[in-house]
């Protein structure tokens, strides 16, 4: 059990790619557990952007981590964090059409926020709407504005800027801050579970 933590703390430290590098060579599913790990959380939150549904957006994440497994070793991937994305947006719209249902892609500007999105720990549950809420809260009120109208109202930069008054380059520093802020209160609760 204590060479196992060890190794997996090692591991924290190494490149998404040469994660891929090594689940590919050896077939180790650490290296692999690692990954999904880092990613679950963004992986949801795209699906849920697409999908809606929770729990259809949660077995949409099992379904992409099982395509992975079986397509990484075949893939050259120069940078999976932007690599990662797309396969979960394709896999999304592939779904929605076999299901008939018509989707419009996301303006570019809502796309951008997938470059920046930090990585998540995995949990064994995707935190639900009350914890995002409640996280949410605890931020500065211009930071959560700026978030709320980012995100879900779907408002570019220039948008936030124009409804809240706030010079551009002021927005973009309470995106950043928020998000990164919002992180540490969501690692706060769940790390409270």
């Amino acid at each position: 059990m204590f060479i196992r933590g060890i190794r997996q703390q090692a591991l924290k430290d190494w490149t998404d790619e040469r994660l891929v590098e090594a689940f590919c060579d050896t077939g180790d599913q650490q290296y692999f557990t690692e990954l999904f790990g880092r990613y679950t959380m963004q992986v949801f939150l795209i699906c849920k952007q697409y999908l809606s549904d929770r729990e259809d957006s949660r077995e949409m994440v099992m379904r992409i981590f099982s395509k992975l497994l079986e397509i990484l070793p075949g893939t050259e991937i120069r940078n999976f964090r932007n690599w990662l994305p797309v396969v979960v947006q394709r896999e999304c719209l592939n779904h929605l059409r076999k299901q008939g249902r018509f989707v419009s892609l996301p303006e570019q500007e809502a796309l951008l926020w997938l470059e920046e999105v930090e990585e998540y720990p995995a949990t064994e549950m995707p935190i639900g709407e009350a914890e995002i809420i409640l996280a949410l809260s605890q931020l500065d009120e211009a930071q959560r504005v700026c978030l709320n109208l980012f995100f879900f109202k779907k408002m570019s930069y220039q948008q936030v800027s124009g409804q809240t008054g706030f010079p551009l380059n002021e927005v973009k520093s309470y995106l950043q801050n928020g998000k990164r802020q919002l992180k540490k209160q969501l690692l706060n609760l769940i790390a409270a579970k």
